[in-house]
């Protein structure tokens, strides 16, 4: 659907080889659990460097112009990951960082004793944000909670505009309602399926770069 809804070149085509990538029927290769990605589908690199420059080219100065940055996103399965390859991208992108911190705890009080402050922090759970949250003023983020649908919803792209302590503005980059400046507060999160023996909360800006 998204491929429909983003105008992708034959949808079709990608649909039917994801559902083979996903069910297991495309051919290994030596590695165990393995698959050779079809050519056609992208560019293989075999450093980090190369790929940043790939999807990202001049990144101190492209950084400048959010236009730019459309249509481009490094994707990866573990939030660990995504995190260094964020602070890594970061780095090079023009302006000054901003940090915010999350407030993290536990929803039961008796299990505060045994998960100490620092523990939850260090936590990397699927559609969370993380503890330390670094951004700049023109830098690309993701939405992950539905603020305003159907204008701001879990996924919506968008671009910073202007940071204050506990409030960050920013600019709508794809979809109908591209252009449009939403305000995107700090909230309280809570992850839908942690596998965790506790429940867990965390106060947070749920955006991820």
């Amino acid at each position: 659907m998204r491929a429909y809804m983003t105008g992708a070149l034959q949808p079709a085509s990608l649909s039917s080889l994801l559902l083979r990538i996903g069910d297991g029927r495309l051919p290994y290769v030596e590695v165990p659990d393995t698959i050779l990605i079809p050519e056609k589908l992208g560019t293989c690199v075999e450093k980090l460097h190369e790929l940043k420059e790939r999807v990202y080219p001049d990144l101190n100065l492209n950084g400048k112009h959010p236009d730019r940055l459309d249509g481009r996103a490094i994707v990866s399965s573990l939030n660990s990951n995504a995190n260094k390859l964020n602070n890594w991208l970061m780095a090079d992108f023009p302006g000054q960082e901003k940090f915010y911190k999350s407030i993290d705890n536990t929803v039961d009080e008796d299990d505060a004793v045994k998960y100490p402050t620092e523990f939850l922090n260090s936590m990397e759970l699927s559609g969370m944000p993380s503890h330390s949250l670094k951004v700049k003023v023109g830098c690309p983020i993701m939405i992950l909670r539905s603020l305003d649908p159907p204008k701001t919803t879990n996924g919506t792209r968008c671009v910073v505009t202007r940071l204050y302590d506990n409030l960050i503005e920013a600019m709508i980059t794809v979809g109908p309602y591209k252009g449009q400046t939403v305000l995107i507060p700090r909230i309280p999160l809570m992850p839908s399926d942690n596998g965790l023996a506790f429940a867990f909360r965390g106060l947070q800006f749920p955006v991820r770069p």
